[in-house]
């Protein structure tokens, strides 16, 4: 089914509404704000419209984490937990986290929103929704369905989240026998390595991202790795010459792919892919085609800055939040169907110099220097994978060039960037189709209100 974004009905307006206290789960995996969002005094051509999307909005930011991940899917919030991509950094979490039932023992933890985490279009109640997970990659993935959930779509999520571990095992440098850790192991000796399609398919894609960015989005990236640290131990940045020491170890031109041979090589030494930013994308992908195959339409994967929505919530599409770069709060809603969404921001992982300028995670391999002309992208594509790999990507040659890009891939791509300054831009295919808080964005052009550094 080809997807589709649906027009805003609605603009989000403050209100007088009371904010609720910010209010986290003990152990919940989230770092993002839970406080109402105000939502009456909405405007729009549809009142109905809008009234529903002012209560899903509403309602999803007071449940806590069920919430978020039922009522808006809150993106780039960070849903796994804080340390999780510095884990991930540093080598691989456990597969699975401790179980209390059948069902975590084998690696999928099941959760049922509450009531009052039950969405409602406006039209009549719609059904609750069953969350199972598994620890994967460095963070949580969630596989959302319909309840009721029967035995055949159990076992239909539980082979989902299998597939996505074996494409971890293959595609993880974390793991000592994996494919791309065979490949960083033979560097510069000239061996070729023969690896599955699901590696194949990874490197073929970003190395045509590659080209088509001038090496800003690059697999070989993680020569870099060590170089910055954002966990409070030591929030300094790495010397020039630390920097240049490191650069000639960067160049995707050196990644070799012999396609008919299903093989690949780094023909320099001590050069070191890392799959990070392309891999949860390809994993989302995979899971919703076999879930399809199993007869399971309507559902949402999410690995915490990735999403993968298909069909329907309840009888209408699916609504997402772009997060606020400066605030851990929604700026903006979204409507679509049966698309995978990415976004890359500079505030889940950073930290302020003595002259207030931002260092944060998203480095662009050809500098070695944070990338400066965006805070935050968010793009839409049917193509999980590309838009893990182009939220990146697009973030670091920012709206101009990005846009440029975007003009040359086969495959529909929507995106939506907040520069450095606060310029919110968007590609044709989404204007029109963006719910903004009017709060915090004024219009002509159209910007977030006191964006700071």
């Amino acid at each position: 089914m080809p997807w589709s974004i649906q027009a805003s009905r609605a603009r989000l307006a403050e209100s007088r509404a009371p904010e609720h206290p910010r209010r986290y789960r003990r152990g919940e995996d989230t770092t993002c704000a839970t406080r109402a969002f105000p939502t009456r005094g909405v405007r729009g051509r549809s009142q109905s419209g809008a009234k529903a999307l002012a209560r899903v909005y509403g309602e999803g930011l007071r449940r806590g984490a069920a919430g978020l991940a039922v009522g808006c899917l809150l993106l780039a919030c960070d849903l796994g937990p804080r340390s999780a991509r510095g884990d991930a950094e540093r080598g691989p979490l456990s597969e699975t986290s401790r179980r209390a039932d059948a069902a975590e023992r084998s690696g999928v933890a099941a959760e049922t929103p509450s009531p009052s985490a039950r969405l409602d279009s406006g039209s009549g109640a719609e059904p609750e929704l069953r969350t199972f997970r598994r620890k994967l990659m460095g963070t949580y993935f969630r596989i959302v369905v319909p309840e009721p959930a029967s035995a055949e779509t159990e076992a239909a999520v539980e082979a989902a989240f299998d597939v996505m571990a074996r494409i971890e095992t293959r595609l993880s440098e974390w793991i000592p026998d994996s494919e791309i850790s065979q490949i960083n192991r033979g560097s510069g000796s000239g061996k070729w390595f023969e690896v599955h399609p699901d590696t194949l398919a990874n490197l073929r894609l970003g190395t045509r991202i590659s080209e088509l960015s001038a090496g800003a989005f690059d697999l070989t990236w993680a020569a870099l790795r060590g170089l910055y640290t954002f966990d409070d131990t030591r929030n300094e940045a790495p010397s020039p010459e630390a920097i240049a020491k490191r650069l000639p170890r960067i160049d995707y031109r050196a990644l070799e792919i012999d396609v008919a041979g299903s093989r690949a090589r780094l023909t320099r030494p001590d050069m070191v892919i890392g799959t990070g930013g392309i891999t949860k994308g390809y994993a989302l992908d995979e899971a919703g085609r076999l879930l399809r195959e199993r007869g399971v339409r309507d559902f949402m994967l999410d690995a915490g800055g990735q999403v993968h929505l298909s069909g329907l919530r309840g009888g209408r599409s699916w609504r997402f939040a772009v997060r606020h770069p400066r605030k851990a709060e929604p700026l903006a809603l979204i409507e679509a169907s049966d698309v995978a969404v990415a976004t890359s921001g500079d505030y889940e992982h950073y930290f302020m110099d003595s002259e207030g300028r931002r260092w944060h995670h998203i480095i662009d391999p050809r500098t070695g220097y944070p990338a400066r002309a965006s805070a935050s992208v968010t793009v839409l594509s049917e193509n999980g994978m590309a838009a893990d790999a182009l939220a990146t990507t697009l973030f670091i040659v920012g709206p101009e060039a990005g846009q440029a890009l975007l003009n040359q891939l086969d495959y529909a791509v929507e995106a939506v960037w907040i520069t450095a300054n606060g310029h919110i831009i968007e590609t044709r295919g989404l204007h029109g189709k963006v719910a903004y808080r009017d709060a915090d964005v004024a219009s002509d052009p159209l910007r977030i209100k006191g964006m700071t550094p």
